[in-house]
């Protein structure tokens, strides 16, 4: 027996699987599309982390050291990134992001735990700028050659930044981000072939190679790919998230609005730092 997660039902064979998921492409489209996700959920969260090939161990100190153009004083928070298939067998391709970040551009917040609510607040819209940039995935922290395009908040701290949030800077606890998010164009692809899905086997060719972590994808034979996607009011920092944690870097000018108090507890957690950059993803 073979098991749907789409469509709630068992099937006989692997191909009677794939035909029902094919004929019935269009309606579990037009729900992903419906739902609005939060990306932490799908098992996607980032860590700018570094990644050493010959020790097989993550670092964070040698992300600062190799990723180039952030300016001093502020915070960098990577929300999303693409070319990785989640646990819903959803994958966000390259440039999916682009548009989103154009049209919502003023409109989005950066707080904490998706709670769009006062005293959750990071930064308001007028104090977030969106980013695209191109980051290696060994700075993700992920044993994967290439890069990978990511979505980032240019930030810094206000004078409204809730005290959660700065503690998690200080006391270098664990932490992740996640996006709001919904689906605008969706294409299906399939890896077994047959006359009945060619379509869908052309999908499954164009962009299989993209995504890193494909062989997750063998089994089963299918996927869902993201070729648009929309962020919806706000990226969040999860502190107490449970999936790969990195510490929040940044200078003491980053905490140059905010109170006295605020300030002086930035400029002790982190005198020595750079420049601050908290990723998402995976």
């Amino acid at each position: 027996m073979v098991i749907c997660k789409e469509l709630n039902r068992e099937f006989d064979t692997k191909h009677d699987m794939l035909k029902a998921l094919y004929e019935n492409k269009d309606n579990i489209i037009s729900l992903k599309k419906a739902q609005v996700y939060k990306s932490h959920e799908k098992g996607l969260g980032v860590d700018l982390r570094y990644y050493h090939e010959e020790t097989n161990k993550v670092y964070c100190t040698k992300a600062l050291n190799e990723i180039k153009g952030f300016d001093d004083g502020f915070l960098y928070p990577v929300i999303s990134n693409v070319n990785y298939a989640d646990s819903h067998k959803d994958a966000h391709l390259t440039n999916s992001m682009n548009r989103t970040i154009k049209h919502q551009k003023g409109n989005i917040h950066y707080v904490l735990d998706h709670k769009l609510e006062t005293g959750k607040i990071i930064a308001y819209p007028q104090d977030v700028e969106m980013l695209i940039k191109e980051i290696e995935w060994k700075n993700l922290g992920k044993p994967y050659t290439g890069k990978t395009q990511c979505l980032l908040f240019k930030t810094e701290p206000q004078e409204y930044t809730p005290k959660e949030a700065l503690d998690v800077i200080k006391l270098n606890l664990p932490t992740q981000h996640s996006i709001r998010m919904v689906y605008k164009d969706i294409s299906f692809g399939i890896k077994d072939r047959s006359d009945e899905w060619a379509d869908a086997n052309k999908e499954w060719d164009d962009y299989i190679n993209l995504i890193v972590n494909k062989e997750v994808l063998d089994d089963d034979g299918y996927v869902w790919f993201v070729k648009e996607l929309g962020i919806v009011s706000e990226g969040s920092m999860l502190p107490l998230g449970s999936n790969d944690a990195t510490p929040l870097f940044y200078t003491p000018e980053s905490a140059k609005s905010t109170s006295e108090q605020k300030a002086e507890l930035a400029r002790k957690a982190l005198q020595e730092s750079k420049l601050i950059i908290n990723p998402n993803f995976y």
